[in-house]
C-alpha cells in the first residue's frame, strides 16, 4: 500500500493525475480506510475542482484520523464552503486558526467566511488580527475596511484608506490604455427637433 501511495504521488508530481488517482484507488481497493491514500486522493479531488469528491474523501479520513494536518483541515473547510457546508468550513477554518493562529491565509479565509453570511462582527477579529500580522495585504485591509464601515465601526477606518490607497492606484497595464470606443449618435425625439418656443 506504500509503495503504490507513493507512486501516485510521484505521478502527481509528474503532472499524470490520472495515473496517480489508479494508484489511489488500488490502495483503496485493498483497504477502503488506508488514511494516507484517501487524504492523498482528497488533495488530489481538491486540486481538480472537484470539491464534493474532496469532501468526501476528507470526511472519510476524518472518520478514521481525528488529527489531521492543517493544510488538509484548511482545503477540507475550503471544499466544504464551495459546496455551501458553511457550517462545517466554519468549523474547519476554526480548528485551523486555533492551531495555526499567526497565518494570515488561514484568516484570511475565515474572515471572508463570515462576511459572506454577513457575520460582519464575527468577521472583524480574524480580519484585523490578519492586518496585524501583515500589514500590506490588499486583500485583508479592504475586507476589513468593508467589515468596519458595515459595522459603522469609525474606530481605525480613517487609517486604513490610507493603506489601501496605494494597493489601487497602481498604474494600469497598456493594454487597458486603449481608445474608448466610439458611440454611435442616438436617435433625436421629436421634442427635440422642435424649435425653441419665443
Amino acid at each position: 500500500a506504500a509503495t503504490l501511495n507513493n507512486l501516485g504521488l510521484a505521478l502527481e508530481a509528474m503532472g499524470e493525475p490520472e495515473r496517480a488517482f489508479e494508484c489511489y484507488g488500488a490502495v483503496l481497493a485493498t483497504d477502503p480506510a488506508q488514511p494516507d491514500a484517501l487524504g492523498n486522493i482528497g488533495n488530489a479531488l481538491y486540486e481538480k475542482q472537484d470539491y464534493r469528491g474532496a469532501v468526501s474523501a476528507y470526511s472519510r479520513l476524518v472518520a478514521i484520523r481525528r488529527e489531521l494536518p492543517v493544510a488538509t483541515v484548511v482545503r477540507r473547510g475550503t471544499a466544504l464552503k464551495e459546496i455551501g457546508r458553511l457550517v462545517e468550513a466554519e468549523a474547519c477554518f476554526v480548528e485551523a486558526a486555533r492551531r495555526a493562529p499567526d497565518d494570515v491565509r488561514i484568516l484570511a479565509k475565515l474572515g471572508p467566511l463570515y462576511v459572506d453570511q454577513k457575520r460582519y462582527a464575527d468577521a472583524e477579529l480574524p480580519l484585523a488580527r490578519a492586518h496585524a500580522l501583515d500589514p500590506d495585504n490588499g486583500y485583508v485591509l479592504s475586507l476589513l475596511a468593508h467589515v468596519r464601515m458595515h459595522l459603522c465601526s469609525l474606530d481605525g477606518l480613517d487609517g486604513l484608506f490610507p493603506a489601501i490607497a496605494p494597493i489601487v492606484e497602481v498604474p494600469l497595464p497598456d493594454y487597458w490604455q486603449r481608445p474608448q470606443l466610439q458611440l454611435p449618435p442616438l436617435p433625436l425625439s421629436r421634442r427635440t427637433l422642435l424649435p425653441p418656443a419665443r
